[in-house]
């Protein structure tokens, strides 16, 4: 997993909710580490404001205006500001929209103080020349630079009016006048409800639509998205719930219903690159529905699932969890595949360079092929089951309890194999070699399990 995929799922990493394999990664990269620490602070900040803290429908109204003629907010019909449900949010867009909506926050707050007062006092900012932006302000301008160059000057002279507003209301209370008072911790509390606002889908051309199916039992839904995420999980309903986030107007969506079998796709048009041709799906789909997605870049998450699973991915992550009595078929070029929790059905991975992580897998037949990522399983392989983990050049570690039940062979023609249990030998036909291949049976030998590489190593871990 890398940084921008991690990033991706930070809203679920934040609630609690993140998988091992980004509990690693979270752990292993510091700024992403970091990340997480600032962010989690944010939310516990941000629920402590009260109630009466919120502007009114007239303030939100106002910055909406202001978002249109920005040209951030496109399109004719209803839209609010408030935050809304979406959990789908662009880590690049969170600072502009933070500096964006910063002063129209602090002027409300002057705008609700000021009613309370026997005596109405227009207020004036002071000249944004006279106030300088002090070193945290000079972070927030680069990161808005890198993010959006074209609008780094008005962001820039948003922040100065800040300061002028804050050094003009602390003046007034130093010598005793009426001021609101307006600190710079009370401007950095605001800005917490800004980037939680700005995290919820109101990124610079995007566009929600939602799709909703009615189907019976055994449904079949397809979903091909060049460039985006796709995340599937089940509903007890007898429908299919599609909700799309597209980043530009470069993308369209097509969707079909034949029977019980739905086709969603991005049609991309012309100009249409990797960042502009962006969409987002997430879908609520019955358990028992077979599920087909396909996408180049885009990570794909499948979880809680009882339905058979194709999923196609080029370079974007696959991740699947809490499957059971269902085949998972996986194929990708360079993305990771990590399988977690999946039960009683057959699973077939192959990947040309992607590494596969397997976590409690259990089945009659499992079998992943790599040509050069490492595999790695731990579990028990269950009862009963055929597993065949191969990598060409690409490492093999499989970690298991001494409960297994297994017989295993394992070798690697060029590289060295090692095995931390002691194997009870078994006649066979496979020649055993010292360092490059072994063989033997656990307890009952219940289940099947072979290693194979050519130049990788492989190693059979006790847990």
């Amino acid at each position: 997993m890398n940084c921008r995929e991690f990033q991706e799922v930070l809203p679920e990493i934040i609630d609690g909710g993140q998988t091992l394999e980004q509990e690693m990664h979270w752990k292993s990269c510091a700024e992403c580490s970091s990340l997480v620490a600032d962010l989690t602070l944010i939310s516990q900040e941000a629920v402590k404001l009260r109630a009466a803290d919120t502007p009114s429908p007239r303030v939100w109204n106002s910055i909406e205006i202001a978002l249109r003629q920005e040209g951030l907010i496109r399109g004719d019909g209803e839209l609010s500001v408030l935050p809304s449900s979406a959990r789908h949010w662009t880590l690049r867009w969170l600072v502009p929209l933070a500096a964006s909506f910063l002063l129209s926050l602090v002027a409300a707050d002057y705008y609700m103080a000021s009613r309370q007062q026997t005596q109405t006092v227009a207020m004036q900012a002071p000249a944004a020349a006279n106030y300088e932006v002090n070193a945290d302000d000079s972070q927030l301008l680069e990161a808005v630079g890198m993010n959006a160059p074209s609008m780094r000057a008005t962001y820039e002279a948003n922040l100065r009016d800040v300061n002028g507003y804050i050094l003009c209301d602390n003046d007034r209370a130093d010598h005793g006048r009426d001021g609101t008072m307006i600190t710079r911790e009370r401007v950095e509390t605001l800005m917490l409800v800004v980037i939680i606002a700005a995290g919820t889908g109101l990124a610079s051309g995007e566009t929600h639509k939602e799709f909703r199916f009615a189907v019976r039992s055994g449904s079949n839904v397809s979903v091909a998205n060049p460039y985006g995420a796709i995340t599937v999980k089940s509903t007890p309903a007898n429908s299919v719930m599609v909700t799309a986030i597209l980043h530009s107007d470069k993308v369209e969506i097509e969707q079909s219903q034949h029977g019980n079998r739905i086709d969603v796709s991005s049609f991309l048009l012309p100009g249409a690159d990797a960042d502009s041709g962006q969409v987002d799906y997430e879908l609520l789909v019955p358990m028992d529905a077979s599920v087909t997605l396909h996408s180049s870049t885009g990570p794909l998450r499948v979880e809680k699932m009882r339905g058979d699973l194709s999923l196609q991915a080029t370079t974007g992550s696959v991740e699947v969890k809490d499957v059971a009595n269902a085949h998972v078929h996986v194929k990708t070029m360079s993305g990771p595949v990590t399988l977690s929790n999946i039960k009683g059905g057959h699973v077939e991975v192959t990947s040309v360079s992607g590494d596969v992580m397997l976590n409690s897998v259990t089945g009659p037949n499992v079998q992943v092929s790599s040509s050069s990522g490492k595999i790695v399983y731990n579990g028990d392989f269950g009862i009963g089951g055929d597993y065949s983990l191969t990598s060409h050049t690409g490492d093999i570690e499989a970690t298991a309890p001494e409960a297994a039940s297994i017989e295993v062979m394992a070798q690697s023609s060029t590289g060295t194999v090692d095995s931390d249990f002691s194997l009870e030998p078994r006649h066979t036909s496979f020649t055993t070699k010292a360092g490059s291949a072994f063989a033997g049976t656990m307890n009952k030998a219940l289940s099947m399990v072979r290693l194979r590489s050519f130049s990788g190593k492989i190693h059979l871990r006790k847990r």
